[in-house]
C-alpha cells in the first residue's frame, strides 16, 4: 500500500516575538510537531496528535506494511526525525514534488499568476492569515490544477487543523498517482526520476540531517575582529570625505534655518509674533539644528548626492541608471582610491549584520543544517537555504570544521562547464583544449585582446583581460551579444574597447568554436520546435516558452548536466564508498572521511568524480577535478 504522509509544525522558541509569522515553524530544531496525518488519498485516513504523537506513528509505520509518498519529503522527514522517529529511508517511494518537477505537464505562467492574485487576495481578508507565495510546484496550486479541486487557501485557525492536513495528504497522494500515470507513456523520465532523482534527493537528505559543524568560538573571534575593520573603514571613509560630511550638514541646517524663517516671516505678517514667541522660535530651531544626522553612507539617496554633487563621479551602472550598488562602486574604486573604503565598510558590515548574526542564530549544538533544493531552480542546479550556505563568503569557510577524528575531502569539478559543452558539441577546438588540458580562458583572451606573450603567462601579465574573457567566453556559447561583452569589458575598466569592438569579440569567440555555435543553433530549433531531449544523465529538458531558447536553451542544457554530475558523484560516495557527503557548492562537493583514511578516500572520491564517459570524434575528454584535504572547509 502506498501511504501519503504530511506533518504540520508550530515555532517552538519560547523566546520569539512573531510566532505566527517567523521562520521556526519549518527548522525541524525550533519546531513542534502539531499533527501528523498518512492517507491514500482513496477513504484510507489516520491522524496523529497528542503528547504521544510520535511513538503512536512509529508503531502504525512499524505494523503497516506500506511504502511513502510525501510531498517535499526531506522537510516531513526531517521534522519526524529530529523529533524522535526512526524513519527507514528506503519506504520513501514517491515524492509528488519532485515527480511534478520532472513532468512533461506544466501549469502555464498566466495561470499561475492570476491564481497567485486570487490567493493574495483571499488570504488578506483572513485575519491574522500570513500569505505564503506558492510556486509552480506547491502543493496548493498542482492541486487545484491538475485535480480540479477547489482551491484551497491559508487557514485562519493555522494548520493544526485535522482536515487541513489531511486535505494535504489526500492530495498528495492524488498527485503521485497522477504523475505516475501521467509518466507512463515516458519510461526514461520515470526511471530518471526513480533511480537518479529521488535517490539523490535522499542523499542531499541524509547530509541535511548529519549537518556540518561550526567553531563558535572561532565565529565570535572573526566577528569582534571584522567588526574593527568595519570601523576602521568607517573611518577612512570619514576622513577621506570630511569636507563633504560637513557641507552635508551645513546644508540640512541651512534648510532649516529657512524653514524657520519662513514660519518666522509668515507669523510676523499675521501679527502673531512677540518676544516670547521668538524666544521659543530659536530654542525649537536650535533643538532642530541638534537633531542633524550626520550623511548617511548607507543611504542610496544620501550617497547618490556625495558622488553627484560634491565628487562629480559617474556612478552611471552598465543598465544607464545612476545607481549606489556593488557594481558601480567597484567601477569606480578602480579609478577613485577613496571609494575603495566605502566597499571595505559594505563588505565587513555585510558579514556583521547578516553571516555572523544568522549563522549563530541557526545553529544547533554548534551544527549548522542547510537545507538543498534539487527543484528550485530551471536548470536543476543546487540552491540552498536556511542558511544559505552555497552563497557563504569564501572569508568564513574556515569557521566549518570536520568532526573529531575526521577530514573534509573538497574537490572542484574543473572547468566542468567548457569540458560538458565539448562533449556535447564536439568542437574541434574546444575538444583539443579539454582533452589536452589547456586553458579555456587563455585562449579567449589571446583571441579577444591578441596580448603579445605566450599562453601560459596571460594568467600573471593581463589579469583584467582574463577576467573579461572567463566573464565573456561562456556567455558569447550561450548567447550573449556585443552589448553584454560590452558592458563586462565597461565594468572591469577597459573603457577605451567600443561597441564594435565588443561586436568584434563575439564574431571571433563564434568563429573560434564553429562547432559549438552550429549545436547551440541545432538545439534551439529543436527547442524552439517544444521537443523533448535528454542530458547526460538522463534529465528531461523541454521548453514550453520559445521566446526563451536563445539565452536559455544551452544554458540549461550545460548546467543542468553538470549539476547532476555533481550529484551522481555524491550519491555514489554516499553508497560504495561509505563517506558523507556534506556540502554541494556550485560545481564543489565537501565530503568528511575518517582521518585515518583521508589520501585514500581522496584518491577514491577523485576516481568517482572522473568517472563519467564523455566519448567524441575527437578522442575520450576527462572530467578533471581539485582540492584539498583540510580538518576545515577549503579548496
Amino acid at each position: 500500500m502506498l501511504l501519503a504522509l504530511d506533518v504540520e509544525t508550530e515555532c517552538a522558541e519560547p523566546t520569539c516575538d512573531s510566532p505566527g509569522s517567523c521562520k521556526h515553524a519549518l527548522d525541524q530544531h525550533r519546531s513542534n510537531i502539531t499533527v501528523v496525518a498518512v492517507s491514500n488519498g482513496d477513504g484510507f485516513d489516520r491522524v496523529f496528535r497528542g503528547p504521544n504523537l510520535i511513538e503512536e506513528l512509529q508503531l502504525f509505520i512499524d505494523r503497516t506494511p506500506a511504502t511513502y509518498t510525501f510531498h517535499n519529503g526531506k522537510f516531513d522527514i526531517k521534522q519526524l526525525v529530529a523529533h524522535g522517529l526512526k524513519f527507514n529511508l528506503d519506504l520513501w517511494e514517491h515524492d509528488s514534488s519532485i515527480l511534478a518537477f520532472n513532468s512533461l505537464n506544466k501549469i502555464p505562467e498566466s495561470w499561475l499568476i492570476q491564481y497567485e492574485d486570487q490567493r493574495r487576495l483571499a488570504n488578506a481578508k483572513r485575519t491574522g492569515t500570513k500569505h505564503r507565495v506558492a510556486g509552480p510546484y506547491s502543493l496548493k496550486t498542482l492541486a487545484p490544477y491538475f485535480l480540479s479541486v477547489p482551491a484551497f487557501w491559508e487557514p485562519e485557525t493555522g494548520h493544526d487543523d485535522d482536515e487541513y492536513v489531511l486535505k494535504d495528504t489526500r492530495y498528495t497522494a492524488l498527485l503521485t498517482k497522477y504523475f505516475l500515470h501521467s509518466l507512463q507513456d515516458h519510461p526514461k523520465i520515470l526511471t530518471f526520476y526513480k533511480e537518479k532523482h529521488l535517490e539523490w534527493t535522499k542523499t542531499l537528505l541524509r547530509a541535511e540531517l548529519k549537518g556540518i559543524r561550526i567553531n563558535l568560538d572561532a565565529l565570535d573571534e572573526l566577528h569582534e575582529s571584522t567588526e574593527q575593520q568595519q570601523y576602521r573603514a568607517l573611518a577612512a571613509v570619514h576622513d577621506n570625505w570630511s569636507e563633504h560630511f560637513a557641507a552635508w550638514e551645513a546644508l540640512e541646517k541651512e534648510a532649516i534655518d529657512l524653514k524657520y524663517n519662513i514660519m518666522r516671516d509668515n507669523a510676523q505678517a499675521k501679527g502673531r509674533w512677540s518676544d516670547k514667541i521668538e524666544a521659543q522660535h530659536v530654542r525649537n530651531r536650535g533643538r532642530a539644528k541638534d537633531k542633524v544626522e550626520p550623511l548617511n553612507i548607507d543611504s542610496p539617496k544620501q550617497l547618490t548626492w556625495l558622488f553627484l554633487d560634491r565628487l562629480n563621479y559617474d556612478i552611471t551602472n552598465l543598465d544607464g541608471e545612476e545607481s549606489t550598488d556593488k557594481e558601480s562602486l567597484n567601477r569606480l574604486a578602480q579609478k577613485h582610491s577613496d571609494v575603495r573604503p566605502l566597499l571595505e565598510y559594505r563588505k565587513t558590515k555585510k558579514l556583521c549584520t547578516t553571516y555572523f548574526p544568522e549563522y549563530k542564530a541557526m545553529q544547533t549544538n554548534s551544527r549548522i543544517y542547510t537545507s538543498f533544493n534539487s527543484i528550485g531552480t530551471r536548470t536543476g542546479r543546487l540552491s540552498s537555504s536556511g542558511p544559505n550556505l552555497q552563497q557563504c563568503p569564501a572569508a568564513l569557510h574556515s569557521l566549518f570544521e570536520a568532526d573529531e577524528g575526521t577530514v573534509f575531502v573538497t574537490r572542484d569539478l574543473s572547468a566542468i562547464e567548457p569540458t560538458v559543452l565539448a562533449y556535447y558539441s564536439e568542437d574541434a577546438q574546444l575538444c583539443d583544449l579539454m582533452i589536452h588540458n589547456k586553458s579555456f580562458h587563455d585562449v579567449n583572451v589571446a583571441a579577444m585582446f591578441e596580448p603579445d606573450c605566450p599562453l601560459d603567462m596571460i594568467k600573471k601579465l593581463f589579469p583584467t583581460e582574463r577576467k573579461v574573457a572567463k566573464e565573456c567566453g561562456l556567455a558569447v556559447l550561450y548567447g550573449a551579444g556585443a552589448n553584454r561583452i560590452h558592458q563586462v569589458l565597461q565594468k572591469h575598466g577597459l573603457h577605451e574597447y567600443t561597441l564594435g569592438d565588443a561586436r568584434r569579440f563575439v564574431y571571433k569567440l563564434r568563429e573560434i568554436y564553429s562547432d559549438v555555435w552550429a549545436f547551440k543553433t541545432q538545439l534551439d530549433k529543436e527547442l524552439e520546435a517544444g521537443n523533448l531531449i535528454f542530458n547526460l544523465l538522463g534529465r528531461p529538458l523541454q521548453f514550453t516558452t520559445p521566446e526563451t531558447v536563445y539565452m536559455q536553451g544551452l544554458n540549461t542544457l550545460i548546467q543542468s548536466t553538470a549539476s547532476d554530475m555533481l550529484q551522481q558523484a555524491g550519491y555514489r560516495i554516499e553508497h560504495e564508498l561509505g563517506y558523507q557527503p556534506l556540502l554541494w557548492v556550485h560545481d564543489e562537493i565537501v565530503v568528511q572521511v575518517p582521518e585515518e583514511r583521508a589520501e585514500q578516500a581522496n584518491k577514491e572520491i577523485t576516481e568517482i568524480m572522473s568517472d563519467f564517459k564523455l566519448n567524441t570524434i575527437h578522442g575520450n575528454i576527462p572530467v578533471r577535478s581539485e582540492g584539498a584535504i583540510s580538518k576545515t572547509w577549503e579548496k
